[in-house]
């Protein structure tokens, strides 16, 4: 936890430091408007929405490996359960067969 926020605490500084630093203003022209931001903004937009877009591209993949390994989870919680019975079959108790047939010598 301690290594996370440390992480986060950097990357923060770093946020802060680039946005004292560029202060400066562009213009954007969007073909019908244009407008005027602080580049520092303007990152922040482009680098936003690149993150978002990715996260949506990414998810009916990782929607689809989920489905997958619950599938196969299930699958191996199955074979689990046929082993154990198979080692182990209920109302089968394989020490005490062989005390009840073997002749009493001892007379």
């Amino acid at each position: 936890m301690q290594k996370y926020f440390v992480t986060v605490l950097i990357i923060v500084i770093i946020m802060v430091l680039f946005a004292v630093f560029n202060t400066e203003t562009m213009s954007i022209n969007f073909g019908f408007t244009e407008i005027t931001v602080s580049k520092t903004l303007a990152l922040i937009v482009v680098f936003t929405t690149g993150a978002l877009l990715s996260i949506l591209v990414s998810m009916p993949n990782d929607l689809r490996r989920r489905k997958e390994i619950k599938k196969l989870r299930r699958e191996l919680d199955k074979m689990k359960k046929e082993l154990e019975n198979k080692k182990n079959p209920i109302g089968k108790n394989h020490s005490n067969e062989n005390e009840h047939s073997s002749p009493n010598i001892n007379h």
